[in-house]
This record gives structure tokens, C-alpha cells and sequence, in this order.
């Protein structure tokens, strides 16, 4: 019988790759072959009703992986690819993560007291102790949980072992024994988004049920003797392979070259409103604090609670403003604000409608087809690019019809 050697992503070894079918426990692959790419190599596992191709493309220091998937069986949504990495010498590690604990245990303490008390509000818990335990602790949370956990935003952490590398982390730079760095970042990309988790490992989610997923590539890593530059080289040889433009590529939005004011540490969404955004902005005015463009943030929409075990979310009703707090609707408040001198406002949503999602109506009343969330009954943009894309540019012509001028 033929061994044939386990393939390389960079430094790292990939020593197993795990397919899981619905309701059933993962089942190992075993290497079957090696195919030629330009650029790279493609490694073939098979396993019974399964064929993994895992694409491996390499340049210099610069990496990335691909992963493709045939199966006569329906793959699990949340973990049908699971992919065991060698420990390559790591030393120590800066992770991002998207696990909401570290909010949770962090800042959420700090956030239900410190923004409320600014502005003269009971706060919503008690003040936070100046010394908080870190890292903090890091729960397995499955896929629903961690959903519910609303994962908007990265949390960085620092780790002494890869065993302790949080679930849903997406991005580690780290030290190697040799004194070398590496960095590694997991991507949403085709039908799949990739996670970097304890092990390390790499485990692959689609989010819906398939017999197969196309070619998707999910991380990009670099090496390097300089840990800045192994991020760039990461994310530049990433750019030339999928939609990821770097920084330096894209125009900076002309507004950013003068100062701005946000409604959000101000007025959070309790006291936001026509009255105090233009009340607020006019007082800076006066004082000569040189604001020339506003942002209205969360709590303009019309919505409701709805209340599920572990979560309470916000939903929107239907598209259009709280009437007790733009009694007069957007047109009025933007125009005023531009009479006073300010030169653009934007207007803040989530990138899913609202944080709960939102009602059928909304998708009425943009004419857009939307996507239904099961187990919480509520909308959202299609997963289906095209789908979304004509949902988005409806809204913003809502959007440009209340004469905000950016989002």
C-alpha cells in the first residue's frame, strides 16, 4: 500500500480532513491522490459517499486553500468539512474572534453602564470592577447560539497554545519558535465561510443543506520575519485570487477628510430624535467645533421585540421612521441639519435590514425578494448574490429619496 506524504498550507501540515453528514458523526478521509493546479496542488480525499478536493495555491511565502465537496449524501450545514492542521512550532498568538463571550464577559459590562451614565441614564447593570479576568473564558457554543449571540464584531484575544485558540475566530498572527511570524485568516467566500478553532483546525460552515460545495476558497496565510508584513502579503496575495480589495486600492469616501458627529454615544436609541440630533449639532455649531457631516445611528427604525428563548430580538416592522421621534420624517430633520451648515448625512443599518431581521412588509415594501430565517421567522438580504444585490439597491433609493447621502 501507498502512503503518500500529507500536503502542506505553507508551514502548516494538514493532517486529517473530517466530512459530516446530517445527523451522523464526522467520519475521517483518507488521502487518495494529488492533482497538478497552476500555481498550487489540488489533494483528493475520499471518504464513502464523499470526495474532498482541497486546493492548495502557493507563491513565495503566501498561501491559500480552497475546499470543494461531491457527496451522495447531504452534508451537516454547520460542520460538513472539518480540517486538522500540525502545530508548526507556534508560540504564541494574537487572535480575532468572533465568539460573542469575549463581548459578553468584556465589554457588554461596561457598555450597560458607562454609555447610559453619560448622558444621565440609570445604567442597565451594575458598574463593571476596574479589573476583569482575561482572556476570557471561552464556552463551545453551536451554530444557533452563536447566532444568537449576534456576531457583528471581532474581539481580539491572546493565547499561549493553539488548544486555546476560541471557537468562530478569524484571523491569528503568530510567533513561531524560530522566531518567525505567520498570520492566518479565515474568508467567507462562494458557499462557504471558514472558522480557525482550537486544535488548530479549520472547520468549513455552509449554513444550508447540500450535497456538494463548489470551489470556495476560505483561508489565506503568509509568513514572514516582519509580523506586519505577513499580514500584508497574506492579504495582498488573497486580493489577486477573490473579491478582496486591499485598503490602499479603494477611494477614501470624501467625507472622512473633514470632522463628523454620530448620534450613537449621544443619544444611543433611547433619546434619538429630530429635536435632539438637530439640538446637539447646532450646540457644537456654536461652540465652533467644526462638524460637516452627521450620521443618524440605530434606533430611527419602526420595530418590535420578540422575545425566544436566550434572545430578544429587534425586528423591523415596516420601512419608515419612528414617528415620535422624526414626527416630521427624515426630508425635515436632513434639511435642517443642512441649513445650520452640516453637508452630508448618513443614515446607519445593519448589514441584515436590523439586528432581528425584519417583517414581510419590508420586503413588500421595497418590492425586493427576501430570505426567511426558520427558526426565527423573520427576513433577511437573499443568500443569493443577485437576490441581494436588487434588495440593496432598493433600499438605498429608499434611502436617497429621504436625501441622506451615504450610508
Amino acid at each position: 500500500m501507498i502512503v503518500l506524504k500529507k500536503p502542506f498550507l505553507g508551514p502548516l501540515t494538514i493532517e486529517k480532513v473530517l466530512v459530516k453528514f446530517i445527523g451522523e458523526e464526522p467520519r475521517e478521509c483518507r488521502l487518495e491522490s494529488f492533482e497538478e493546479l497552476k500555481g498550487g496542488t489540488a489533494a483528493i480525499y475520499t471518504c464513502e459517499e464523499s470526495r474532498v478536493k482541497l486546493h492548495i495555491l502557493s507563491s513565495g511565502n503566501s498561501s491559500l486553500l480552497g475546499v470543494e465537496v461531491d457527496s451522495l449524501s447531504p452534508l451537516d450545514p454547520y460542520e460538513p468539512v472539518k480540517i486538522l492542521l500540525g502545530r508548526c512550532g507556534i508560540k504564541r498568538f494574537l487572535g480575532l474572534t468572533l465568539h460573542p463571550h469575549a463581548g459578553r464577559r468584556i465589554y457588554s459590562p461596561a457598555f450597560r453602564y458607562y454609555p447610559r451614565v453619560a448622558i444621565d441614564r440609570k445604567p442597565e447593570g451594575p458598574k463593571p470592577p476596574e479589573v476583569v479576568d482575561y482572556p476570557p473564558a471561552f464556552a463551545k457554543l453551536g451554530h444557533r447560539e452563536f447566532v444568537k449571540g449576534y456576531p457583528c464584531w471581532t474581539y481580539h484575544y491572546f493565547g499561549e497554545s493553539v488548544d486555546n485558540l476560541a471557537q468562530y475566530t478569524v484571523f491569528m498572527l503568530a510567533e513561531l519558535e524560530e522566531g518567525r511570524f505567520i498570520s492566518l485568516a479565515t474568508f467567507s467566500n462562494g458557499v462557504a465561510t471558514g472558522y480557525l478553532e482550537p486544535g488548530p483546525a479549520l472547520r468549513i460552515m455552509t449554513g444550508r443543506d447540500a450535497r456538494s460545495i463548489e470551489l470556495s476558497w476560505i483561508v489565506a496565510l503568509a509568513t514572514s520575519d516582519d509580523p506586519y508584513r505577513t499580514v500584508e502579503e497574506m492579504m495582498r496575495y488573497a486580493s489577486l485570487h477573490w473579491i478582496v480589495r486591499l485598503r490602499n486600492e479603494k477611494p477614501e469616501p470624501s467625507f472622512l477628510r473633514k470632522f463628523g458627529w454620530c448620534s450613537w454615544n449621544a443619544l444611543l436609541t433611547l433619546d434619538l430624535s429630530h429635536e435632539n440630533i438637530v439640538k446637539i449639532v447646532k450646540g457644537l455649531l456654536e461652540k465652533n467645533v467644526p462638524i460637516r457631516w452627521v450620521i443618524v445611528d440605530d434606533g430611527w427604525q419602526i420595530e418590535e421585540r420578540r422575545e425566544l428563548p436566550g434572545l430578544a430580538a429587534r425586528v423591523m416592522k415596516r420601512l419608515g421612521t419612528d414617528e415620535e421621534k422624526f414626527p416630521k420624517g427624515f426630508r425635515a430633520m436632513v434639511e435642517e441639519l443642512k441649513r445650520l451648515g452640516i453637508e452630508k448625512v448618513g443614515l446607519w443599518h445593519t448589514i441584515n435590514i436590523h439586528w432581528g431581521g425584519a417583517h414581510r412588509q419590508v420586503a413588500e415594501d421595497l418590492g425586493a425578494e427576501l430570505f426567511r430565517v426558520p427558526w426565527l421567522g423573520t427576513y433577511v438580504p437573499h443568500y443569493e448574490l443577485e437576490k441581494a444585490l436588487d434588495f440593496y439597491t432598493k433600499l438605498f433609493s429608499w434611502v436617497t429619496e429621504q436625501v441622506f447621502d451615504f450610508v
